[in-house]
């Protein structure tokens, strides 16, 4: 995702991770490609947040841990639709229509003949000519 840095792609992984079960230092550098000293620091930092707990040579995210990594890909999962929604968002209803992003969350997309992707391959149809009411912000 474009607003998740490069910096922090190896955190959301070795949290999600860690969540998910205990997992050694080697477990977590195979899964996130990075050095023995930069799962070392970014364990110690979990750690100062009491987000892991270490028990021998695994780690294992506490509750707290847990929670942060499942607002991680929450917000991973919003920023994704987001991506998918920016190109046909003047084409989608307004809320005052009943609309809600949730509607549409999963939807894929379809390219038309052009390559421009306009529509989406299912769910709420193009509005008339209401487009250019909509406020900048939407």
């Amino acid at each position: 995702m474009e607003m998740i840095s490069a910096r922090s792609d190896h955190r959301v992984t070795a949290l999600a991770a860690l969540a998910r079960r205990p997992q050694s230092r080697a477990d977590l550098r195979a899964m996130t490609g990075v050095s023995q000293s930069t799962i070392g620091r970014t364990l110690r930092a979990f750690e100062d947040r009491c987000w892991i707990t270490r028990e021998g040579r695994h780690y294992e995210a506490t509750q707290l841990g847990a929670f942060v990594a499942a607002g991680m890909q929450e917000l991973l999962d919003r920023l994704e639709t987001e991506q998918t929604l920016r190109d046909i968002w003047q084409l989608l209803p307004d809320e005052a229509d009943g609309f809600t992003i949730e509607m549409v969350s999963d939807a894929g997309l379809i390219a038309t003949g052009s390559g421009k992707t306009t529509r989406p391959a299912s769910g709420p149809r193009e509005r008339s000519n209401r487009s250019s009411e909509r406020p900048a912000n939407r």
